[in-house]
């Protein structure tokens, strides 16, 4: 969304590329045909804006699903940008023998900060669940270079109160505490369950409960039988005849039913939500 003053916002419009395409990264959903589309590169996730050729414009680094970053170069200008029509992998390495540069299990969300502030912008980027990787820019301004991802913050994080960090992370990175030396802002993809707080007596009704579940469930599954038998044999009866056998199978069934529902709603619920982290760089 183009900004038009403070706080205000033109309507969203997707980004061409010098095509007049919409710029994309490669498998996407089409509304009209209702299908995904596919394509040899992976689902794009993300897209973070840096002149990554130091000639005055904005290019594009693009993350995918599978955790490759990709770059769309604005052969443009900053005003009028006109994006190129190829993605092209972020390598690392010797550029004889490439290695394209990817997160350990997918996800890949990457933006570029000077994170070893050495005046060069290096990759960050989050995971699915392995934490958050980053890559050193080894090369110069304008061109580019990086060694390989490494692990930068491991998933295995805690706060205080033992919720623990969890995955699609996305980061952001800067001086929080205004102490010169960067520091990570991370949000997540979580999942709480609150403390069990039933009494053994609670827990003690909830494993009889479960005993009787399997009980009706086994009673369900032989009534189910017995109907299924019964009407598609070579020479089903009546529908008279059919009915009382159907009606135990459907009573069965609402027990069945009925009964799962009070042993789920006596459980702690998992709840989704999205946290977000700050690590400050000791």
């Amino acid at each position: 969304m183009q900004g038009k003053g403070p706080l205000e916002f033109a309507p969203p419009s997707a980004i061409l590329d010098a095509d007049e395409q919409i710029l994309r990264l490669g498998q996407y959903w089409s509304d009209e045909d209702k299908e995904w589309k596919l394509s040899e590169q992976e689902l794009g996730i993300s897209g973070h804006a840096v002149d990554f050729d130091d000639d005055g414009d904005l290019d594009l680094l693009l993350g995918s699903n599978d955790g490759f970053i990709f770059l769309r170069k604005n052969n443009g200008t900053k005003t009028l940008p006109v994006f190129a029509v190829e993605n092209i992998p972020v390598v690392s390495g010797d550029p004889d023998d490439p290695t394209p540069l990817q997160t350990g299990d997918g996800h890949a969300m990457p933006i570029a900060f000077d994170w070893n502030q050495d005046g060069k912008f290096d990759l960050i980027s989050g995971s699915d669940h392995s934490g958050i990787w980053w890559a050193k820019n080894i090369g110069k301004k304008g061109a580019a270079k990086f060694s390989k991802m490494e692990k930068l913050l491991e998933p295995t994080q805690q706060d205080t109160q033992g919720y623990s960090m969890g995955k699609r992370l996305q980061v952001a990175a800067g001086d929080f505490n205004a102490d010169g030396k960067p520091d990570l802002i991370v949000g997540d993809y979580n999942q709480t369950t609150p403390p069990d707080t039933r009494t053994p007596a609670e827990l003690a009704k909830q494993r009889d409960l479960m005993f009787t579940i399997s009980e009706i469930q086994e009673k369900m599954l032989a009534s189910k039988a017995k109907y299924h038998a019964a009407r598609d044999a070579d020479d089903p009866p009546s529908e008279e005849t059919l009915s009382p056998i159907k009606e135990e199978m459907l009573n069965f069934e609402q027990e069945y039913k009925k009964l799962v529902a009070q042993h789920r709603a006596a459980r702690p619920v998992t709840k989704l939500a999205g946290f977000v982290w700050l690590f400050q760089q000791k």
